[in-house]
């Protein structure tokens, strides 16, 4: 018998954790080149930043579904518009501080 305070896993939110994936693996392009075999202080700093910044994002939208989501139409649709912001942002950084990473912190604002 099911426990009325469990909550099924809907599809929207496994597709929600597919696009942080897909971020994670566009986060570790930012430390996958060295130079000279080494990895810059300022691009593990970037990487770390951008990093947070996103496990932060899902912490949120998670712990908010889990907590007061419903299968509606607004929290759908609300959804899909954070997992396109999320798509926009995983391809909106890169290594240095430039017009990118403030592409990157709009867009986070906007999540």
């Amino acid at each position: 018998m099911d426990n009325p305070l469990t909550k099924r896993v809907s599809l929207i939110e496994l597709f929600y954790d597919l696009v942080f994936v897909y971020m994670i693996s566009r986060a570790t392009s930012l430390i996958h080149h060295l130079h000279s075999g080494v990895l810059s202080p300022i691009t593990l700093a970037i990487f770390a930043l951008v990093v947070i910044v996103f496990i932060n994002s899902w912490m949120v939208q998670m712990v908010f579904t889990n907590r007061y989501g419903k299968s509606s139409w607004t929290n759908i649709t609300f959804s899909f518009i954070d997992m396109v912001i999320v798509l926009y942002m995983s391809n909106a950084f890169a290594a240095t501080f430039d017009r990118h990473l403030a592409t990157f912190f709009t867009a986070a604002s906007l999540l």
